[in-house]
C-alpha cells in the first residue's frame, strides 16, 4: 500500500463521497417513482427490508473490527496484516453463504415476486465482496471515492437507460 494521505486529504474525499450519497437519490428516486409507481415501489422497498437482514448478518461488525485490526497492524510487514485480511473475508464469506441460504429458504421460496426476491440476493453478495474497511483501516478515502463514483455513475446509467 501507498503511504497514508494527509487528513485533509482524506477529509475531502470523505466529503465528496458523502455529497455523492445525497445527490444520486435526487436523481433516481424521482424518476423511479415516476416509472414503478406507487405498487412497485412498495414492493420494491418490502422486499429489500427483508434482503437487509440477512445483508446486515453476513456484515457482522466485520468492516468495524476489520478496519480496526488493519489500522492497528498496517505497520506491521505485509504477512501479518494479509493474513488478518483473508481471515476476515473468509469469515464474511461463510457469513454470507449461511446468509443467502437462510434467505432462499426463508424468503425466495415463498415470495410472491420471485425474480425480484432472487435479484436482491446481489445484496448478499455485495456485502460479502466489499472490502471498503480494508482501505479505511488503511486511511485511503481515495480509492473508496472514486470506486463509489464509478459504481453510482453506472447505477443512475443504468436506471435511466434500462
Amino acid at each position: 500500500m501507498k503511504p497514508k494521505q494527509s487528513v485533509s486529504t482524506n477529509f475531502i474525499f470523505n466529503f465528496l463521497n458523502q455529497i455523492l450519497s445525497v445527490v444520486v437519490p435526487c436523481i433516481t428516486v424521482p424518476y423511479l417513482a415516476r416509472t414503478l409507481g406507487p405498487a412497485g415501489i412498495g414492493e420494491y422497498s418490502f422486499a429489500l427490508s427483508l434482503v437487509t437482514y440477512f445483508a446486515s448478518f453476513t456484515n457482522l461488525g466485520v468492516n468495524l473490527y476489520g478496519q480496526r485490526q488493519i489500522a492497528y497492524l498496517k505497520n506491521e510487514n505485509k504477512e501479518v496484516y494479509s493474513k488478518a485480511f483473508w481471515e476476515l473475508v473468509l469469515l464474511r464469506v461463510c457469513l454470507g453463504v449461511i446468509s443467502s441460504a437462510a434467505y432462499f429458504i426463508l424468503i425466495v421460496r415463498i415470495s410472491d415476486s420471485y425474480l425480484l426476491s432472487a435479484l436482491l440476493t446481489l445484496e448478499i453478495l455485495n456485502m460479502i465482496l466489499d472490502i471498503q474497511w480494508l482501505f479505511q483501516g488503511f486511511e485511503n478515502f481515495r480509492i473508496i471515492t472514486i470506486r463509489n463514483f464509478i459504481v453510482k455513475t453506472v447505477t443512475v446509467l443504468a436506471i435511466l437507460f434500462l
